[in-house]
């Protein structure tokens, strides 16, 4: 997750970004945002089950503008 890779980064690397953002400098707050523009599916995809993959993708888009 990008919480991992945040420290990760608190370690011996010198620079780490992601679409522009400074990850040693990022704030929590701000980390959401980012996960979106990524587009991150995590491991446990956690899928309506009554619903088909296309229709979960739609929700979750509808839902998040």
């Amino acid at each position: 997750t990008l919480y991992c890779e945040l420290d990760l980064v608190e370690g011996e690397t010198e620079k780490a970004e992601i679409l522009g953002r400074d990850l040693k400098t990022i704030r929590r707050k701000e980390i959401p945002a980012l996960r979106k523009e990524l587009g991150i599916i995590f491991q446990d995809f956690q899928l309506l089950h009554d619903r088909t993959v296309r229709k979960n993708f739609e929700f979750v888009l509808k839902a998040t503008g």
